[in-house]
């Protein structure tokens, strides 16, 4: 039994009417887009992906001078940015849902959780872009698993 449960993603909800179901992008299928991403952007070196990335959002999103960010602020973009940077079409998006993501950025490493979860909720774009990079992954993954079984069926 917790073979199985290590296997599967956990949540808890406050509200019990939430319990056993979860809205949000599955957690192992953004992991494994971003390590395709930081792969494919930046030749799996996760180093220069956490430079590169903030370098880009400082640009797209309008982050301004981010060493001027307090130490808990830039750990938190550090964290992110090479998630937020694997999302398709960011420098496509509404100058005020850029401006916000920068914020639910910085908000990341305030002393308060909520500020963080409260932007997050004014940014259903960000939850979305997520979501489809994670089912764009799980399909991929579904996929290639299915092929690798198929080859080991017709294999000698």
């Amino acid at each position: 039994m917790l073979k199985r449960l290590a296997r599967s993603d956990m949540f808890f909800h406050v509200d019990p009417a939430r319990m056993g179901r979860h809205d949000g992008p599955a957690l192992a299928d953004l992991g494994y887009a971003l390590t395709r991403h930081v792969v494919r952007a930046y030749g799996g070196d996760r180093a220069a992906a956490v430079e590169g990335s903030i370098r880009r959002l400082t640009r797209c999103l309008s982050l301004g001078d981010v060493t001027r960010w307090t130490e808990g602020e830039r750990l938190g973009l550090r964290r992110l940015a090479p998630l937020v940077d694997a999302i398709e079409g960011l420098e496509r998006w509404p100058a005020g849902d850029r401006r916000r993501l920068g914020q639910l950025l910085r908000a990341k490493g305030s002393a308060r959780e909520r500020d963080f979860v409260g932007l997050a909720r004014q940014l259903p774009r960000f939850e979305a872009a997520l979501g489809r990079m994670a089912a764009r992954e799980g399909r991929r993954r579904a996929r290639e698993r299915a092929g690798t079984s198929a080859s080991r069926r017709i294999g000698p």
